[in-house]
């Protein structure tokens, strides 16, 4: 069947529960970013043992972990030395899974696995954020809900433009077919996501000219996730980081352009609150 077909498929099943999923807001919207994360977190073991380096698998999940929980309510009324001691336990797991490792690919296995904590758990974990950000607590669920939005319509303009219109390869070495004119339908495509997202609680969220500059960000940054993922996958040797969503690939390919997103849209919205 054609690309289309799987992605308005998966557009008519992803995009209902992606907004329950962050509507319900809490522990629910954590719990599911948390859940996304680890499945990329092991789509990423899989495909650097494709690439005869496999990452320290429980030391990069309970990395993400930490990271997704360090704001959580559930730990509000720990006392401070709750992090530094898992930070401390990670690291000492590293250490265990280092010197049972082959000591010729030591490096790369370590350095791989702190790329996925950071790469996922990390710039992930400001998808959870953006739902407690300090400077603007009215848009609570509805600033990640804008961000979605502005990630589907990044995607989907840069898709139906590059197709229509892409003559000019934007990187032919890492995706052959992203094309200059699919990254500016990507701009338009996030603008327009933005601003809809805007419409529903304009009070709240920057002028009209700082959501443009939202806009315009998040498709550069898009794009730029998007291209960081294809580096890996051909590093690895994979087309797809799994096959979990047919004809579309896996959880990293799902939110590779939020990955890089979701850190300089927060940071946005308190330069522009």
């Amino acid at each position: 069947m054609s690309e289309l077909f799987w992605r308005i498929l998966f557009a008519v099943v992803a995009i209902p529960v992606s907004i329950f999923a962050v509507m319900a807001g809490g522990q629910i919207t954590r719990g599911f970013c948390t859940l996304f994360l680890l499945v990329g977190g092991i789509e990423f073991y899989f495909m650097t043992r494709r690439k005869g380096t496999p990452v320290f698998l429980p030391a990069l999940l309970m990395g993400i972990t930490v990271f997704c929980f360090r704001n959580s309510v559930v730990f509000a009324n720990v006392e401070g030395w709750l992090f530094p001691v898992l930070w401390a336990a990670l690291f000492l797991l590293v250490v265990r899974e280092v010197a049972e490792a082959d000591i010729e690919n030591v490096l790369s296995r370590a350095g791989g696995t702190f790329l996925g904590i950071f790469y996922i758990g990390f710039l992930g974990s400001f998808l959870i954020s953006i739902t407690e950000h300090p400077a603007h607590p009215q848009m609570v669920r509805l600033g990640l809900l804008t961000l979605l939005l502005a990630v589907w319509g990044s995607d989907s303009l840069a898709f139906f433009v590059g197709k229509a219109f892409g003559k000019h390869p934007l990187h032919p070495r890492l995706s052959p077919k992203k094309t200059v004119e699919g990254l500016i339908g990507s701009i338009m495509g996030s603008m327009i996501g933005v601003l809809i997202g805007r419409s529903f609680f304009e009070p709240h969220f920057p002028s009209l000219s700082g959501a443009l500059v939202v806009g315009l960000a998040i498709g550069i940054f898009g794009q730029a996730g998007d291209l960081f993922e294809s580096l890996l996958k051909r590093s690895c040797g994979v087309k797809d980081s799994s096959s979990l969503f047919p004809g579309h690939g896996g959880v990293l390919d799902r939110i590779d352009a939020l990955l890089f997103c979701a850190p300089i849209y927060y940071y946005l919205l308190l330069v522009l609150k």
